[in-house]
């Protein structure tokens, strides 16, 4: 009885999180320069998070320039050290996304940009601001803001900050311990749960280091190729879709713990396959971005794609000795095995039906 009540206790305690964070707790800036002195700017919100920056609760309407004085207006854009000054720019409203267009009027050509922007310190810690910067679509900067650390200064001279890049990649699967903690320092699960209850699920699913291996070793090698080709515009699937079939590949892989099956083929054909589908998820964080420039998509493919392997690494070096020492234990097989199993899968089983059919 104690364990079914720590079961559902626990289970209780991750429903309360929020499942799709991925989608709400990220917004992307796309920056150009155009002509000799204007900075245009697109800038793309989850409908909550706009609707939460203009003091407003939907379903009522949010009109351009409030969105922009919220915003881009309420920070500060240099160009080589004189201010910019925002036009109240344009609004689309879909579904899934506030996207609000402007244009900055500066002074000088575009060389070296300092923006800070505030409204950030108004958000959740785990918020994240994706940037780029371009000239006439070239010579592409990317940059990253967040709660707390809302500056970002560019030069044309600077390359892209490959170390960055990788830890942006170890970040977003919830592999940085600062990732655990809200702007508070209390505890909180990261973005990337999901990521890291799917390595739980997989690890307790092998029950051995060579099973864990295999399945470690094809999960990497999907993902990888899905990340390079969604960020190459190879392959492009709707971010909705994607986030629910990374939903439930963790409750399928939780429910294998169930049936015990020994065929590891099988389970590595099922790890690769699922690599691929999260190869698409790791991808959504960067994409948006529409990289033009080869040479910038495959810098941040690379360097992010190296932080999630690292980040991976570090986890399943964590996880994996703690399950293989706890294996040949009858209480961990009988009792506890079952109990995560099925944890995760009702985690997983809720988090597919909240993000394909809006359900919660």
């Amino acid at each position: 009885m104690k364990i079914k009540a720590c079961a559902f206790a626990l289970i209780y305690f991750f429903f309360a999180q929020e499942a799709s964070a991925h989608t709400l707790d990220v917004t992307y800036l796309e920056l150009e320069s155009v002509g000799q002195s204007e900075i245009s700017a697109t800038m793309t919100f989850h409908p909550d998070a706009a609707y939460f920056l203009v003091g407003k609760k939907s379903p009522d309407l949010i009109s351009a320039p409030e969105l922009v004085e919220s915003t881009l207006a309420g920070g500060q854009l240099l160009v080589n050290n004189k201010r910019c000054d925002w036009t109240p720019g344009e609004i689309e409203q879909k579904e899934s996304q506030v996207t609000i267009k402007a244009l900055a009027k500066c002074e000088g050509s575009v060389e070296k940009v300092s923006l800070s922007l505030p409204f950030l310190n108004r958000l959740d810690k785990s918020f994240r601001l994706f940037g780029k910067l371009s000239r006439q679509g070239q010579d592409e900067l990317l940059f990253e803001l967040r709660p707390l650390n809302i500056t970002a200064n560019l030069e044309y001279q600077s390359a892209v900050d490959f170390s960055h890049m990788i830890w942006l990649g170890a970040e977003h699967i919830g592999a940085a311990p600062s990732e655990w903690r809200s702007r508070e320092g209390k505890f909180q699960f990261p973005d990337g749960i999901d990521h890291i209850l799917f390595l739980l699920a997989l690890i307790l699913a092998a029950s051995s280091l060579r099973a864990i291996i295999l399945s470690a070793t094809g999960f990497t090698i999907g993902h990888s190729i899905t990340l390079a080709l969604a960020l190459l515009k190879i392959v492009q699937l709707p971010t909705r879709l994607v986030e629910s079939l990374v939903a439930a590949s963790i409750a399928i892989v939780a429910a294998e713990i169930f049936l015990k099956h020994k065929n590891q083929k099988l389970k590595l054909v099922l790890a690769s396959f699922f690599g691929l589908i999260h190869g698409l998820g790791f991808a959504a964080a960067l994409g948006a971005l529409n990289f033009s420039k080869t040479s910038t998509v495959l810098k941040a493919l690379f360097g992010f794609n190296i932080g999630v392997e690292l980040g991976q690494l570090f986890l399943i070096l964590i996880i994996a000795p703690v399950v293989l020492w706890l294996t040949p234990k009858a209480f961990f097989s009988k009792y506890l095995k079952p109990v995560f199993a099925l944890i995760i899968f009702l985690i997983g089983s809720y988090w597919f039906l909240l993000r394909a059919f809006a359900i919660g």
